[in-house]
């Protein structure tokens, strides 16, 4: 399939214009008249949190890509770099990208749990560039009631550097939705993926890091529910080129109803990346008979000198800890409930931020339709199973 990419994603590949005429020649206000209206005005309920064009209580930059060309032009070139013109969905979402944000997080920044909230439109092109000698904690948290068919968030790491990125896909998407998460690692730096996949008809999300520098390293986590007849197809990988690069695959989900998910985990390991190690594990829940599960953990393994390992489980309620439960006094369904929540409580320990943890807690009970709460109890569940 031919596809054509947007005049100034080629001109970006080919040779870099970072001329004073740059935006206007390539047409980069593609904010969305709701956008300009909302962040123009001084009384938005957002702007003592989040104001885009300028600069945050953190140190940290917001803007606009048609600004970001002029302030930023060499970080600015790297957009689009990661995404893959001949996917056909990745080109479709370059072509129609709205709302791009760029995020710059200066050096020696130090910054945890910023969070970009609920806005009456979503970004749907995100990318951060990291300085080196910098830490920092994004969140990003779509409105519950603006639907995003494409999302996609790059991320360039410089050396030395440290980045964590949560982000939640939309509560409710008619159709299909694609998102699309990558990283390059340099030197001694980490980016760091957190996840939550639910909401969506039918999705596609691909989240990954490619591990250039030495000792690079990446944690890529995630939680995924599905339920009535919608339908997950869920990639992680890992791509090893630097020596000593370190990286860490972990999935877990619950399906209900007749849902359906395809996972497909791989660890990517060439020559160059002598004593890199790897881990991955894929753990799957089916808590009705007709939700299905298709774990593919895969390792592409081309030298020597390098650990690997890959893990993947697929079950149903334990009726014998179920029986357990309720032996002990609690009713069927806060047992069932309890299960799923220690099944979840894992993973849910991994992630950064105890402000992002309440509301992926709400999330997971509203869409399985199981109270959660943060009883010590659910964790000796997990632990028994």
């Amino acid at each position: 399939m031919t596809t054509t990419l947007p005049p100034f994603i080629r001109a970006l590949r080919e040779k870099p214009v970072h001329s004073p005429e740059y935006a206007s020649r390539y047409g980069l206000d593609i904010l969305s008249p709701d956008a300009h209206a909302f962040l123009s005005t001084s009384e938005n309920p957002s702007a003592s949190t989040f104001r885009l064009n300028q600069t945050h209580a953190s140190g940290i930059v917001f803007q606009d890509w048609e600004t970001a060309s002029h302030s930023h032009p060499d970080a600015f070139a790297r957009i689009g770099h990661q995404l893959r013109s001949h996917d056909a969905l990745e080109s479709h979402h370059l072509n129609h990208v709205q709302n791009g944000l760029f995020v710059f997080i200066p050096s020696h920044t130090r910054a945890s749990s910023v969070s970009i909230p609920p806005l009456p439109f979503t970004f749907t092109h995100i990318f951060v560039h990291s300085e080196s000698h910098s830490a920092c904690t994004l969140l990003f948290t779509p409105s519950p009631h603006v639907p995003a068919h494409s999302t996609v968030i790059e991320v360039s790491s410089q050396p030395d550097s440290s980045l964590s990125i949560l982000s939640l896909s939309p509560e409710s998407t008619p159709g299909f939705r694609l998102a699309v998460y990558r990283a390059t690692v340099s030197d001694r730096s980490s980016v760091n993926w957190f996840w939550l996949e639910s909401g969506a008809s039918a999705a596609r999300l691909d989240v990954s890091a490619h591990l250039l520098g030495s000792h690079s390293s990446s944690h890529n986590v995630g939680l995924s529910a599905g339920l009535a007849s919608q339908s997950l197809d869920i990639h992680q990988a890992a791509y090893h080129v630097g020596p000593s690069s370190h990286s860490k695959l972990v999935a877990r989900g619950i399906l209900s109803d007749s849902s359906k998910c395809v996972y497909r985990g791989l660890l990517n390991m060439v020559p160059a990346a002598k004593d890199g190690l790897g881990d991955q594990r894929a753990d799957y829940l089916l808590i009705s008979p007709k939700a299905e599960v298709d774990p593919v953990p895969a390792l592409e393994i081309e030298g020597a000198d390098v650990r690997c390992a890959q893990a993947a489980t697929v079950g149903r309620l334990d009726k014998e800890k179920l029986f357990y439960l309720t032996s002990r006094g609690l009713p069927e369904s806060a047992a069932r409930a309890l299960y799923i929540q220690g099944f979840l409580e894992h993973v849910l320990g991994l992630f950064p931020s105890n402000e992002s943890l309440s509301i992926i807690r709400q999330r997971l009970s509203h869409a399985l339709d199981v109270p959660f709460d943060s009883s010590p109890v659910a964790g000796m569940v997990e632990e028994s199973a």
